[in-house]
């Protein structure tokens, strides 16, 4: 997985989720966000993305925890986690 910073994890959404976006990494038991995408060639979703927070209280705790998994069942819909956004740590 490719770590890219919080202007690039924004620039793979379309703006009107941005706010939203925005506010799940506010909360402070999030670490930041793992992208998934379809890859596949042969299919209509192909580039689909889903933003998936990540954090202890979360089901990925770490990014490398979504490192090979997927999302979606059906092959065709299947979204890969493919990059990750993490916050800056504060003290």
């Amino acid at each position: 997985m490719k770590k890219i910073n919080k202007e690039q994890l924004l620039e793979l959404f379309d703006p009107s989720v941005h706010g939203k976006i925005e506010e799940l990494l506010a909360k402070s038991d999030v670490n930041g966000a793992i992208v998934f995408e379809n890859h596949d060639m042969c299919s209509s979703n192909l580039g689909a993305r889903t933003a998936v927070i990540y954090g202890d209280n979360q089901t990925y705790k770490t990014a490398e925890q979504a490192h090979g998994k997927w999302i979606n069942d059906l092959p065709s819909q299947r979204q890969y986690a493919d990059s990750y956004y993490e916050k800056a740590k504060t003290l």
